[in-house]
Protein backbone atom coordinates (compact mmCIF):
# COMPACT_ATOMS: atom_id res chain seq x y z
CA UNK A 1 0.00 0.00 0.00
CA UNK A 2 1.07 3.36 -1.20
CA UNK A 3 0.54 6.49 0.82
CA UNK A 4 0.85 9.94 -1.08
CA UNK A 5 1.02 13.32 0.67
CA UNK A 6 -0.06 16.77 -1.14
CA UNK A 7 0.52 19.62 0.34
CA UNK A 8 -0.50 22.65 -0.95
CA UNK A 9 1.00 25.99 0.02
CA UNK A 10 -1.07 29.36 -0.30
CA UNK A 11 -0.21 32.81 -0.32
CA UNK A 12 -2.13 35.94 -0.67
CA UNK A 13 -0.73 38.42 -3.73
CA UNK A 14 0.91 41.47 -2.43
CA UNK A 15 -0.65 44.91 -2.77
CA UNK A 16 0.84 46.63 -5.65
CA UNK A 17 0.40 50.19 -3.20
CA UNK A 18 2.61 49.98 -0.49
CA UNK A 19 1.46 51.69 2.65
CA UNK A 20 1.54 55.73 2.79
CA UNK A 21 2.27 58.08 5.32
CA UNK A 22 0.91 60.99 3.04
CA UNK A 23 -2.14 59.34 3.05
CA UNK A 24 -2.51 58.57 6.47
CA UNK A 25 -1.86 62.42 7.02
CA UNK A 26 -4.51 63.58 4.55
CA UNK A 27 -7.18 61.22 5.90
CA UNK A 28 -7.02 61.74 10.11
CA UNK A 29 -10.27 59.79 10.12
CA UNK A 30 -8.48 56.61 7.87
CA UNK A 31 -7.32 56.47 4.43
CA UNK A 32 -5.22 53.73 2.58
CA UNK A 33 -3.55 53.85 -1.03
CA UNK A 34 -5.75 51.53 -3.71
CA UNK A 35 -5.32 50.72 -6.55
CA UNK A 36 -7.30 52.86 -9.02
CA UNK A 37 -8.05 50.27 -11.32
CA UNK A 38 -10.55 48.61 -9.30
CA UNK A 39 -12.57 51.42 -8.62
CA UNK A 40 -15.82 52.72 -9.16
CA UNK A 41 -16.01 56.61 -10.87
CA UNK A 42 -18.62 57.09 -7.91
CA UNK A 43 -16.43 55.49 -5.52
CA UNK A 44 -13.10 57.77 -6.50
CA UNK A 45 -15.63 60.92 -6.53
CA UNK A 46 -17.16 60.27 -2.96
CA UNK A 47 -14.11 58.72 -0.93
CA UNK A 48 -10.60 59.60 -3.31
CA UNK A 49 -8.11 62.57 -3.31
CA UNK A 50 -7.30 64.12 -6.74
CA UNK A 51 -3.74 64.53 -6.25
CA UNK A 52 -1.04 62.29 -6.39
CA UNK A 53 0.44 61.19 -2.90
CA UNK A 54 0.87 57.74 -3.16
CA UNK A 55 4.37 56.78 -3.88
CA UNK A 56 5.49 52.75 -4.19
CA UNK A 57 8.57 51.05 -2.66
CA UNK A 58 11.12 53.91 -3.78
CA UNK A 59 9.45 56.94 -2.98
CA UNK A 60 8.08 57.79 -6.16
CA UNK A 61 4.34 58.54 -7.23
CA UNK A 62 2.59 55.53 -8.40
CA UNK A 63 -0.09 56.43 -10.71
CA UNK A 64 -1.78 53.06 -10.77
CA UNK A 65 -2.79 53.82 -6.62
CA UNK A 66 -4.88 56.67 -5.27
CA UNK A 67 -5.35 57.65 -1.60
CA UNK A 68 -9.03 56.95 -0.29
CA UNK A 69 -10.75 57.63 3.08
CA UNK A 70 -12.53 54.54 4.14
CA UNK A 71 -15.60 55.97 5.70
CA UNK A 72 -17.58 59.16 5.85
CA UNK A 73 -20.55 60.61 8.08
CA UNK A 74 -23.71 59.44 7.32
CA UNK A 75 -26.69 62.14 8.11
CA UNK A 76 -27.38 60.64 11.55
CA UNK A 77 -23.59 60.97 12.40
CA UNK A 78 -23.65 64.44 11.25
CA UNK A 79 -26.51 65.10 13.10
CA UNK A 80 -25.04 64.82 16.20
CA UNK A 81 -21.63 66.71 15.03
CA UNK A 82 -19.50 63.44 14.95
CA UNK A 83 -16.78 61.88 12.78
CA UNK A 84 -16.91 58.55 11.23
CA UNK A 85 -13.21 56.79 11.08
CA UNK A 86 -11.91 53.47 10.21
CA UNK A 87 -10.92 51.97 13.67
CA UNK A 88 -8.12 49.82 11.86
CA UNK A 89 -6.49 53.28 10.22
CA UNK A 90 -7.22 56.56 12.03
CA UNK A 91 -4.88 58.28 13.07
CA UNK A 92 -5.97 58.59 17.27
CA UNK A 93 -4.01 60.75 18.23
CA UNK A 94 -5.03 63.58 16.19
CA UNK A 95 -8.64 63.16 17.47
CA UNK A 96 -9.93 63.15 21.69
CA UNK A 97 -13.44 62.08 20.95
CA UNK A 98 -15.11 61.51 23.97
CA UNK A 99 -17.11 58.29 22.81
CA UNK A 100 -17.86 56.47 19.68
CA UNK A 101 -21.81 55.79 18.93
CA UNK A 102 -22.65 51.90 18.82
CA UNK A 103 -25.86 51.77 17.02
CA UNK A 104 -28.02 54.49 15.78
CA UNK A 105 -25.73 56.38 14.35
CA UNK A 106 -24.45 55.02 10.69
CA UNK A 107 -21.08 56.04 8.34
CA UNK A 108 -20.80 55.52 4.70
CA UNK A 109 -18.39 52.96 4.12
CA UNK A 110 -16.10 52.57 1.13
CA UNK A 111 -16.83 49.28 0.96
CA UNK A 112 -18.84 46.28 2.62
CA UNK A 113 -15.53 45.07 4.57
CA UNK A 114 -14.88 47.87 6.22
CA UNK A 115 -15.58 48.73 9.71
CA UNK A 116 -16.58 52.67 10.49
CA UNK A 117 -17.73 54.09 13.36
CA UNK A 118 -18.79 57.80 14.20
CA UNK A 119 -17.47 59.35 17.20
CA UNK A 120 -17.94 62.30 18.89
CA UNK A 121 -16.90 64.59 21.79
CA UNK A 122 -19.25 66.03 24.87
CA UNK A 123 -18.79 69.89 23.60
CA UNK A 124 -18.65 69.59 19.73
CA UNK A 125 -17.70 72.94 19.66
CA UNK A 126 -14.89 72.88 21.26
CA UNK A 127 -13.03 69.66 19.96
CA UNK A 128 -9.43 70.43 20.79
CA UNK A 129 -7.89 68.72 18.14
CA UNK A 130 -4.84 67.30 17.84
CA UNK A 131 -4.46 66.63 22.08
CA UNK A 132 -5.71 62.96 21.43
CA UNK A 133 -4.18 60.25 23.12
CA UNK A 134 -3.89 57.64 20.50
CA UNK A 135 -6.75 55.26 22.09
CA UNK A 136 -10.35 54.28 20.46
CA UNK A 137 -12.31 55.81 23.29
CA UNK A 138 -15.72 53.83 24.89
CA UNK A 139 -18.60 52.95 23.05
CA UNK A 140 -21.88 54.47 24.13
Amino acid sequence: MTTITTTMTTTSTPSPCPPSTCCSATYLEGGTCIETSGLTKKVKRKFCSKSKMCTNSLGVFDTKCTCCRNCKEHKTCKNRKGKCVDPASVNWSHWNFDFCYKKNVKCVKRNGGMNCVCCGWNDPTNPQLGQGENVQPLTV
